[in-house]
């Protein structure tokens, strides 16, 4: 236990040091959300904040986990060899591809590369996954990953263990989206990286308004078809829910929708993530200009720490994980430190706030800028609401859960039971956590048949 709770602070520390070095006065947020931030750490002013950020928010956030700060030190100081830790390799791990078309090529397969423009000036990378040696004549299925991370992740185990590639082996006509922002999908038309406030102000509601959408029609042009499959895995889902629910047009052009880890309520979620809510350590990041959240891949500090702990520890390593994620025995060990390597990326510090503001509220809504900006935005003082029972009854939902996914809650997911008006099929897996619907190789037996299953019976 203390090993896990010393790494997963490490990483908490690697953004102390980046907040440190780069924090300036924020206009973001309104008055009372930062009035939030400074009665939780008893400061009265984002100078005062950024200041005693080590004593103020790390040494709250130890409190609240029970640990002590010189221990955490410590335990840094040995993983880093006497300090040495950030001077970090700048190549890629000979022998690794660096990227979704390495992995997939290595297996025999093919990455056509398409380009996707947003109406807000996004260019979204959208991978099509090609088998040369079976016709894809099936089902065309649109695959959409979740927060931090890229259309990588379910591509890391071997070809008859990962559901893109078991997909477009059936002979199934399959598409990967990138979320914007993240390292596929990096372009905007805008807005430079280095205007970091600018190019990073988004949450997915822009997701669901406009990238779903845009990956969708195309999709639909390119192919001919007039419907295709959509599957999702945790934030995947979220801009789904969000997208169909206020896009009935885009959401009849659906079959099915797949929905892997399903998140959009969030009041049950567990672990860190609900302890950072509790301590509004969203809203202290935005404080501080913080934008964008960037914990990997590879050769970032991050990517680079975990693997080390993971190749000697593997199984306190997915205690780590567990922290976040939920506990779960399915992984493959001996993959870890590589799948550690790809994933997690980067992602908007807003779609982080935007979770956070659920799990403190209990409500599924557009991102919460405060009632004054909230009355300007949207011309309520409330954020409105993302209405599931609006979601066309014609759309047909399978809902794939897991019992010990503290990030897709069960109780959580229970909410959408209810809501949701055409709930087709679902499954909920005792022994699954958030990430086993993506890398453990246990659901290449009991989850992955049943999606392909679906998908070709609910398929015109």
């Amino acid at each position: 236990p203390h090993i896990i709770m010393k790494t997963c602070l490490s990483i908490v520390l690697i953004f102390t040091i980046y907040i440190l070095f780069n924090s300036v006065n924020s206009s973001r947020l309104s008055n009372e959300q930062l009035d939030l931030v400074f009665k939780t750490y008893d400061v009265s002013s984002v100078e005062e904040l950024a200041e005693n950020f080590e004593e103020k928010v790390i040494g709250r956030l130890l409190k609240e986990i029970d640990y002590d700060y010189e221990s955490l030190n410590q335990f840094f100081k040995k993983i880093s060899n006497g300090g040495e830790f950030f001077d970090l390799p700048g190549d890629w791990p000979p022998g690794y591809p660096n990227n979704v078309t390495g992995i997939c090529s290595g297996y025999g397969f093919q990455i056509e590369t398409h380009q996707v423009e947003t109406p807000d000036g996004w260019i979204l990378g959208l991978q099509h996954l090609v088998n040369p040696n079976v016709t894809q004549t099936g089902p065309t299925v649109l695959y959409q990953h979740g927060l931090g991370s890229h259309s990588v992740d379910m591509n890391l185990n071997p070809p008859e263990e990962s559901l893109t590639m078991m997909l477009a082996t059936a002979g199934y006509d399959v598409w990967m989206s990138n979320t914007r922002g993240t390292r596929f999908s990096a372009k905007n038309l805008n807005f430079s990286p280095d205007d970091k406030e600018n190019y990073w102000d988004f949450s997915y509601d822009e997701m669901a308004a406009y990238d779903v959408p845009s990956n969708v029609n195309y999709i639909l042009n390119y192919t001919n078809k007039t419907q295709i499959s959509y599957i999702g895995h945790s934030q995947g889902t979220t801009q789904a829910f969000a997208a169909f629910s206020q896009n009935s047009t885009l959401a009849d052009q659906i079959n099915l929708f797949v929905a892997l880890a399903p998140v959009a309520y969030t009041k049950n979620i567990e672990g860190i993530s609900q302890i950072a809510a509790k301590l509004y350590l969203d809203y202290v990041m935005v404080s501080l200009d913080i934008y964008e959240v960037y914990l990997g891949p590879y050769p970032n500090a991050t990517a680079v720490l975990l693997p080390i702990v993971c190749g000697d520890l593997p199984h306190d390593c997915v205690d780590i994980i567990a922290t976040f994620a939920g506990p779960s025995n399915n992984y493959n060990y001996t993959r870890i430190g590589y799948y550690l390597l790809y994933i997690p990326g980067r992602a908007p510090i807003y779609s982080f706030v935007q979770y956070a503001q659920g799990i403190r509220k209990g409500t599924f809504t557009k991102y919460d800028y405060g009632k004054k900006a909230n009355f300007d935005i949207y011309g309520t003082d409330n954020a409105p609401a993302y209405d599931l029972t609006q979601i066309s009854p014609n759309l047909n939902i399978a809902l794939f859960s897991g019992s010990n996914d503290y990030l897709a809650d069960p109780g959580d997911v229970n909410s959408l039971y209810s809501l949701l008006p055409n709930i087709v099929y679902k499954s909920v897996s005792p022994t699954f956590n958030h990430f086993d619907f993506v890398v453990s190789p246990l659901a290449s037996t009991t989850i992955y048949p049943e999606v392909i299953s679906l998908i070709g019976n609910y398929t015109n």
